[in-house]
């Protein structure tokens, strides 16, 4: 199974600032390969979208958790043709708490 894939817009927001973040502290080339690295997370997350971690403890949702570097990426199947990246947090982060806090239900 090879879906595409799509970021939600609080999934893009915080690609965006991960990537800033990591340019801001370790410069350009370490971002880039941040960016790369994530970017490749997705293709292939989307190419084996069963391969995530269900997190009942965390909440009921269908959401799957994959941990790449230190960034948790959160995804669901979309449609039979579409994986959504729903978020992307950091993993030293109370991710529940952030789960119901941004309005993500539970």
């Amino acid at each position: 199974m090879n879906l595409g894939y799509r970021l939600s817009r609080r999934a893009s927001r915080e690609f965006d600032a991960i990537v800033d973040y990591r340019r801001r502290v370790a410069g350009d080339a370490s971002a880039r390969r941040l960016e790369a690295d994530l970017i490749d997370a997705f293709g292939l997350i989307a190419s084996q979208p069963g391969m995530g971690s269900r997190r009942p403890d965390l909440t009921m949702r269908r959401y799957r958790f994959w941990l790449k570097h230190d960034y948790w990426i959160i995804y669901r199947l979309h449609s039979a043709q579409q994986l959504l990246i729903v978020a992307l947090i950091d993993a030293r982060r109370d991710i529940g708490r952030l789960l119901r806090q941004s309005g993500a239900p539970a």
